[in-house]
């Protein structure tokens, strides 16, 4: 009897992995991306520009997009950030993968689960003499991007 319970055990767990592998597949298959981009020339110093960034509680004043935004801006950590207000408003908890001062902040985040709405946030600020160049860019990956 219990030969007969670990033998259907067994096929019940490869018939598992096989689904995930298969499922896994698709999305390899399925994966699409696109990203969007926008620039402009301050004039004011990168240090400057890096000050406003990374000063979390003023972002609702010069961010028209992001109503909220909370936690350290440290590689590893997991921010929150609110998009809109209301009851339109989003959550989203990205974690931070690169912090270079005075040059460039990205996050990353999803929704639901990984690999189904992806966004790569980056901010990258250029020094030319007293001005600064800020690229902020989003890079979108996965199943339901229709880019």
């Amino acid at each position: 009897m219990i030969k007969r319970t670990m033998k259907v055990l067994r096929r019940f767990l490869t018939c598992v992995a096989l689904m995930f592998g298969l499922a896994l597949a698709s999305l390899f298959v399925l994966h699409k991306d696109g990203s969007v981009q926008t620039e402009v020339w301050i004039n004011s110093s990168a240090q400057q520009v890096w000050r406003v960034l990374t000063t979390t509680g003023e972002y609702p004043s010069w961010n028209p997009v992001i109503s909220r935004l909370d936690g350290q801006l440290c590689e590893g950590n997991v921010i929150e950030f609110t998009v809109g207000s209301g009851s339109d408003a989003m959550v989203f908890h990205p974690r931070i993968i690169s912090v270079r001062e005075d040059q460039e902040l990205k996050w990353k985040g999803y929704i639901w689960i990984p690999g189904i709405f992806d966004g790569e946030h980056r901010f990258y600020l250029e020094r030319r003499g007293s001005r600064t160049h800020l690229i902020q860019s989003e890079r979108f990956t996965g199943l339901l991007w229709v880019g």
